[in-house]
Protein backbone atom coordinates (compact mmCIF):
# COMPACT_ATOMS: atom_id res chain seq x y z
CA UNK A 1 0.00 0.00 0.00
CA UNK A 2 1.09 3.40 -0.66
CA UNK A 3 2.30 5.10 1.85
CA UNK A 4 1.63 8.26 1.89
CA UNK A 5 -1.52 8.98 -1.13
CA UNK A 6 -2.28 12.12 -2.29
CA UNK A 7 -6.15 13.23 -2.84
CA UNK A 8 -7.38 12.43 -6.24
CA UNK A 9 -11.13 12.58 -7.14
CA UNK A 10 -13.19 9.78 -7.63
CA UNK A 11 -13.68 8.20 -10.93
CA UNK A 12 -17.37 8.75 -10.51
CA UNK A 13 -16.64 12.91 -10.70
CA UNK A 14 -14.11 12.65 -12.87
CA UNK A 15 -15.99 12.36 -16.34
CA UNK A 16 -18.43 15.24 -15.47
CA UNK A 17 -18.91 17.50 -18.23
CA UNK A 18 -18.16 20.96 -17.01
CA UNK A 19 -21.49 21.86 -18.03
CA UNK A 20 -22.88 19.53 -15.18
CA UNK A 21 -25.74 20.03 -12.73
CA UNK A 22 -28.11 18.09 -10.79
CA UNK A 23 -31.52 19.33 -10.99
CA UNK A 24 -32.72 19.02 -7.14
CA UNK A 25 -35.96 18.78 -8.02
CA UNK A 26 -37.08 15.21 -6.44
CA UNK A 27 -35.81 13.46 -3.27
CA UNK A 28 -33.26 11.43 -5.06
CA UNK A 29 -30.19 13.55 -4.22
CA UNK A 30 -31.75 15.28 -0.98
CA UNK A 31 -31.68 12.12 0.60
CA UNK A 32 -29.05 10.81 2.47
CA UNK A 33 -25.58 9.85 1.09
CA UNK A 34 -25.15 6.42 1.87
CA UNK A 35 -27.24 3.27 0.23
CA UNK A 36 -26.96 0.23 2.58
CA UNK A 37 -23.78 -2.06 0.67
CA UNK A 38 -22.09 1.58 -0.42
CA UNK A 39 -18.09 1.64 0.50
CA UNK A 40 -15.42 4.16 1.01
CA UNK A 41 -12.18 4.99 2.28
CA UNK A 42 -11.03 6.45 5.60
CA UNK A 43 -8.17 7.15 7.29
CA UNK A 44 -5.26 9.60 7.06
CA UNK A 45 -4.22 10.60 3.58
CA UNK A 46 -6.66 8.54 2.59
CA UNK A 47 -8.43 9.35 -1.19
CA UNK A 48 -10.92 7.65 -3.68
CA UNK A 49 -8.61 5.17 -4.76
CA UNK A 50 -6.91 3.97 -1.36
CA UNK A 51 -8.02 3.90 2.16
CA UNK A 52 -9.25 2.02 5.01
CA UNK A 53 -11.77 -0.41 3.43
CA UNK A 54 -15.32 1.21 5.15
CA UNK A 55 -19.15 -0.30 4.52
CA UNK A 56 -22.42 1.37 5.49
CA UNK A 57 -24.49 -1.33 7.09
CA UNK A 58 -26.09 -3.04 10.01
CA UNK A 59 -29.18 -3.07 11.80
CA UNK A 60 -28.79 0.73 12.64
CA UNK A 61 -27.63 1.32 9.15
CA UNK A 62 -23.83 2.90 9.52
CA UNK A 63 -20.43 3.20 8.62
CA UNK A 64 -17.74 -0.03 9.79
CA UNK A 65 -14.91 -1.46 8.72
CA UNK A 66 -14.21 -4.41 6.78
CA UNK A 67 -12.43 -7.65 8.07
CA UNK A 68 -9.51 -9.32 6.73
CA UNK A 69 -11.29 -12.72 8.09
CA UNK A 70 -11.05 -14.51 4.33
CA UNK A 71 -10.39 -11.13 2.21
CA UNK A 72 -8.06 -11.59 -0.50
CA UNK A 73 -6.95 -10.50 -3.74
CA UNK A 74 -10.55 -11.40 -5.33
CA UNK A 75 -12.12 -9.37 -2.70
CA UNK A 76 -10.11 -6.36 -3.41
CA UNK A 77 -10.66 -6.36 -6.76
CA UNK A 78 -14.62 -6.22 -6.24
CA UNK A 79 -14.42 -3.81 -3.93
CA UNK A 80 -12.37 -1.63 -6.18
CA UNK A 81 -15.15 -2.71 -9.04
CA UNK A 82 -17.77 -1.49 -6.49
CA UNK A 83 -15.97 1.66 -6.55
CA UNK A 84 -15.34 2.54 -10.00
CA UNK A 85 -11.94 1.18 -10.62
CA UNK A 86 -10.85 -1.78 -12.56
CA UNK A 87 -9.56 -3.73 -9.55
CA UNK A 88 -7.13 -3.67 -7.00
CA UNK A 89 -3.14 -3.23 -6.82
CA UNK A 90 -2.48 -3.94 -3.40
CA UNK A 91 -4.29 -4.54 -0.01
CA UNK A 92 -3.44 -5.63 3.41
CA UNK A 93 -3.98 -4.83 6.93
CA UNK A 94 -4.74 -1.52 7.77
CA UNK A 95 -3.29 -1.34 10.91
CA UNK A 96 0.18 -1.34 8.66
CA UNK A 97 -0.44 1.67 6.35
CA UNK A 98 -0.43 5.33 6.94
CA UNK A 99 -4.54 4.55 7.31
CA UNK A 100 -4.36 3.05 10.13
CA UNK A 101 -7.36 1.69 11.72
CA UNK A 102 -10.92 2.36 12.08
CA UNK A 103 -12.71 4.02 15.30
CA UNK A 104 -15.99 3.08 14.57
CA UNK A 105 -18.43 1.07 16.35
CA UNK A 106 -18.45 -2.05 14.08
CA UNK A 107 -16.38 -4.42 12.13
CA UNK A 108 -18.38 -5.93 9.12
CA UNK A 109 -18.51 -8.94 6.42
CA UNK A 110 -15.72 -11.09 8.21
CA UNK A 111 -15.38 -14.74 6.42
CA UNK A 112 -16.08 -12.73 3.00
CA UNK A 113 -14.96 -15.25 -0.17
CA UNK A 114 -15.95 -13.52 -3.40
CA UNK A 115 -15.34 -15.47 -7.30
CA UNK A 116 -13.61 -12.15 -8.47
CA UNK A 117 -17.02 -11.74 -10.78
CA UNK A 118 -18.88 -9.64 -8.83
CA UNK A 119 -19.71 -6.18 -8.93
CA UNK A 120 -20.65 -5.18 -5.39
CA UNK A 121 -19.20 -6.80 -2.77
CA UNK A 122 -22.52 -7.95 -0.89
CA UNK A 123 -23.13 -10.41 -3.81
CA UNK A 124 -19.89 -12.24 -1.78
CA UNK A 125 -20.43 -15.49 0.55
CA UNK A 126 -20.30 -13.40 3.82
CA UNK A 127 -20.99 -13.99 7.36
CA UNK A 128 -23.68 -12.09 8.14
CA UNK A 129 -23.85 -9.11 10.88
CA UNK A 130 -21.38 -7.67 12.65
CA UNK A 131 -17.90 -9.95 13.85
CA UNK A 132 -18.13 -10.36 17.43
CA UNK A 133 -14.92 -11.47 17.41
CA UNK A 134 -13.19 -8.72 15.13
CA UNK A 135 -11.50 -5.79 16.26
CA UNK A 136 -10.02 -3.06 14.30
CA UNK A 137 -6.76 -4.84 14.47
CA UNK A 138 -8.80 -6.83 11.81
CA UNK A 139 -9.29 -3.52 9.38
CA UNK A 140 -8.75 -3.93 5.50
CA UNK A 141 -6.99 -1.45 3.47
CA UNK A 142 -6.76 -1.55 -0.10
CA UNK A 143 -4.90 0.79 -3.36
CA UNK A 144 -6.88 0.77 -6.24
CA UNK A 145 -5.89 0.82 -9.70
CA UNK A 146 -6.92 4.31 -10.80
CA UNK A 147 -7.71 3.14 -14.62
CA UNK A 148 -11.59 3.50 -14.29
CA UNK A 149 -13.76 0.49 -14.83
CA UNK A 150 -15.24 1.96 -17.48
CA UNK A 151 -11.67 2.71 -19.33
CA UNK A 152 -12.43 -0.22 -22.16
CA UNK A 153 -16.46 -0.32 -22.09
CA UNK A 154 -18.41 -2.36 -24.41
CA UNK A 155 -21.02 -1.90 -26.14
CA UNK A 156 -24.47 -1.13 -23.73
CA UNK A 157 -22.36 -0.76 -20.06
CA UNK A 158 -23.74 1.41 -17.83
CA UNK A 159 -22.60 3.57 -14.81
CA UNK A 160 -23.46 6.29 -12.78
CA UNK A 161 -22.06 9.47 -13.05
CA UNK A 162 -22.73 11.44 -9.75
CA UNK A 163 -21.58 12.31 -6.18
CA UNK A 164 -22.04 9.37 -4.79
CA UNK A 165 -21.28 5.86 -6.58
CA UNK A 166 -24.80 3.63 -6.15
CA UNK A 167 -26.25 7.71 -7.36
CA UNK A 168 -25.97 9.57 -10.22
CA UNK A 169 -27.45 10.41 -14.06
CA UNK A 170 -27.37 6.62 -16.17
CA UNK A 171 -24.81 6.72 -19.15
CA UNK A 172 -24.92 3.92 -21.73
CA UNK A 173 -22.06 3.46 -24.25
CA UNK A 174 -22.80 2.72 -27.97
CA UNK A 175 -21.14 4.18 -31.25
CA UNK A 176 -18.03 4.89 -29.11
CA UNK A 177 -19.81 7.27 -27.21
CA UNK A 178 -21.11 7.80 -23.36
CA UNK A 179 -24.66 9.56 -23.72
CA UNK A 180 -27.78 9.65 -21.63
CA UNK A 181 -30.84 7.96 -20.96
CA UNK A 182 -34.10 10.10 -20.78
CA UNK A 183 -35.87 10.05 -18.19
CA UNK A 184 -39.38 10.91 -19.37
CA UNK A 185 -40.79 6.92 -18.94
CA UNK A 186 -38.55 5.64 -16.40
CA UNK A 187 -40.27 3.58 -13.45
CA UNK A 188 -38.84 1.81 -10.66
CA UNK A 189 -39.13 -1.58 -13.65
CA UNK A 190 -36.64 0.33 -15.58
CA UNK A 191 -34.45 1.37 -12.83
CA UNK A 192 -34.56 -1.56 -11.25
CA UNK A 193 -33.03 -3.60 -14.16
CA UNK A 194 -29.95 -0.48 -14.72
CA UNK A 195 -29.46 -0.71 -10.76
CA UNK A 196 -29.26 -4.97 -11.23
CA UNK A 197 -26.73 -4.57 -14.61
CA UNK A 198 -24.03 -2.28 -12.09
CA UNK A 199 -24.50 -5.31 -9.30
CA UNK A 200 -26.87 -3.71 -7.25
CA UNK A 201 -30.48 -5.20 -6.10
CA UNK A 202 -32.98 -2.43 -7.15
CA UNK A 203 -33.41 1.40 -7.44
CA UNK A 204 -34.39 3.35 -4.53
CA UNK A 205 -34.67 6.61 -6.22
CA UNK A 206 -35.53 8.09 -9.14
CA UNK A 207 -34.68 11.47 -10.26
CA UNK A 208 -33.00 13.25 -13.65
CA UNK A 209 -29.92 15.76 -13.79
CA UNK A 210 -28.92 17.98 -17.22
CA UNK A 211 -25.49 18.41 -18.58
CA UNK A 212 -24.14 19.36 -22.33
CA UNK A 213 -24.61 15.96 -24.16
CA UNK A 214 -26.36 13.31 -26.32
CA UNK A 215 -29.32 11.04 -24.55
CA UNK A 216 -29.06 7.54 -26.68
CA UNK A 217 -31.88 5.89 -25.35
CA UNK A 218 -35.28 7.97 -25.39
CA UNK A 219 -38.16 5.47 -25.05
CA UNK A 220 -37.97 2.19 -23.33
CA UNK A 221 -39.65 -0.13 -21.01
CA UNK A 222 -38.23 -3.53 -18.79
CA UNK A 223 -39.78 -6.02 -17.44
CA UNK A 224 -39.54 -6.22 -13.76
CA UNK A 225 -37.56 -9.50 -14.07
CA UNK A 226 -35.02 -8.24 -16.27
CA UNK A 227 -31.86 -7.97 -15.16
CA UNK A 228 -29.93 -5.94 -18.15
CA UNK A 229 -31.26 -2.76 -18.94
CA UNK A 230 -30.00 -3.85 -22.48
CA UNK A 231 -32.20 -6.18 -22.80
CA UNK A 232 -35.73 -4.33 -22.53
CA UNK A 233 -38.07 -3.26 -25.23
CA UNK A 234 -36.31 0.08 -26.66
CA UNK A 235 -39.32 1.59 -28.96
CA UNK A 236 -37.28 4.68 -30.08
CA UNK A 237 -34.37 4.35 -32.53
CA UNK A 238 -30.67 3.66 -31.00
CA UNK A 239 -27.64 5.21 -31.68
CA UNK A 240 -30.13 8.99 -32.44
CA UNK A 241 -29.47 11.99 -30.01
CA UNK A 242 -32.73 12.24 -28.60
CA UNK A 243 -31.94 15.26 -26.52
CA UNK A 244 -33.99 18.17 -28.22
CA UNK A 245 -36.74 15.49 -28.06
CA UNK A 246 -36.37 14.43 -24.41
CA UNK A 247 -35.63 18.14 -23.24
CA UNK A 248 -32.13 17.04 -22.00
CA UNK A 249 -33.85 15.48 -18.84
CA UNK A 250 -31.58 12.86 -18.30
CA UNK A 251 -32.30 10.00 -15.60
CA UNK A 252 -30.63 9.59 -12.44
CA UNK A 253 -30.80 7.17 -10.10
CA UNK A 254 -30.20 5.47 -6.65
CA UNK A 255 -29.25 2.26 -6.31
CA UNK A 256 -29.22 -0.29 -2.95
CA UNK A 257 -28.88 -3.79 -2.27
CA UNK A 258 -31.06 -6.03 -0.23
CA UNK A 259 -30.15 -9.56 0.68
CA UNK A 260 -33.63 -10.56 -0.34
CA UNK A 261 -33.22 -9.05 -3.74
CA UNK A 262 -32.90 -11.07 -7.16
CA UNK A 263 -29.36 -11.90 -7.90
CA UNK A 264 -27.64 -10.01 -10.75
CA UNK A 265 -25.60 -11.35 -13.29
CA UNK A 266 -22.03 -10.40 -14.20
CA UNK A 267 -22.45 -7.17 -16.32
CA UNK A 268 -20.65 -8.39 -19.35
CA UNK A 269 -23.24 -10.43 -20.14
CA UNK A 270 -25.28 -7.42 -20.72
CA UNK A 271 -23.68 -6.11 -23.38
CA UNK A 272 -25.52 -5.53 -27.14
CA UNK A 273 -24.07 -7.40 -30.31
CA UNK A 274 -22.67 -4.99 -32.57
CA UNK A 275 -24.62 -6.54 -35.51
CA UNK A 276 -26.73 -4.13 -37.88
CA UNK A 277 -30.07 -5.98 -36.86
CA UNK A 278 -29.80 -7.61 -33.52
CA UNK A 279 -32.25 -9.56 -31.74
CA UNK A 280 -32.42 -9.73 -27.58
CA UNK A 281 -34.22 -12.27 -26.08
CA UNK A 282 -35.55 -12.32 -23.04
CA UNK A 283 -38.10 -14.64 -20.77
CA UNK A 284 -40.81 -12.05 -21.71
CA UNK A 285 -39.89 -10.07 -24.93
CA UNK A 286 -38.05 -10.46 -28.34
CA UNK A 287 -37.15 -7.80 -30.24
CA UNK A 288 -34.72 -6.19 -32.81
CA UNK A 289 -32.68 -3.30 -32.19
CA UNK A 290 -30.45 -1.63 -34.86
CA UNK A 291 -27.24 -0.24 -34.20
CA UNK A 292 -24.60 1.14 -35.70
CA UNK A 293 -22.26 -1.54 -37.29
CA UNK A 294 -19.05 0.31 -37.53
CA UNK A 295 -18.53 0.17 -34.02
CA UNK A 296 -14.99 -1.36 -32.56
CA UNK A 297 -15.22 -4.83 -32.20
CA UNK A 298 -12.13 -4.16 -29.79
CA UNK A 299 -13.85 -2.67 -27.63
CA UNK A 300 -15.62 -5.73 -26.22
CA UNK A 301 -14.44 -7.64 -23.53
CA UNK A 302 -11.95 -10.94 -23.98
CA UNK A 303 -14.17 -12.42 -21.64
Amino acid sequence: LDPSPSLDPSPLTRSLPNTFCFCLTKALLLAAAENVGDLRFAGNGAKSSAGRLEIFLGADYEWGTVSHGGFDQKSANVACRQLGYEGAKSFGLAKNSSFGVGDSWWTFLNDSRCTGDELHLLRCHWSAGPCARCDHSDDIAIECSTVALWAVPYEGQVRLIGPYPSKGVVEVYLKSEWGGVCSDNATFTETNSICRQLGYTNANGIDYGTYGGIIWINSYHCEESQECFTNCYHYSEIGKDWAQECSARYLAVSCEFLSEGPVSTYSTNCQWDLSTNVTVTSSFLTTTLVLDPTTSSSLLPSS
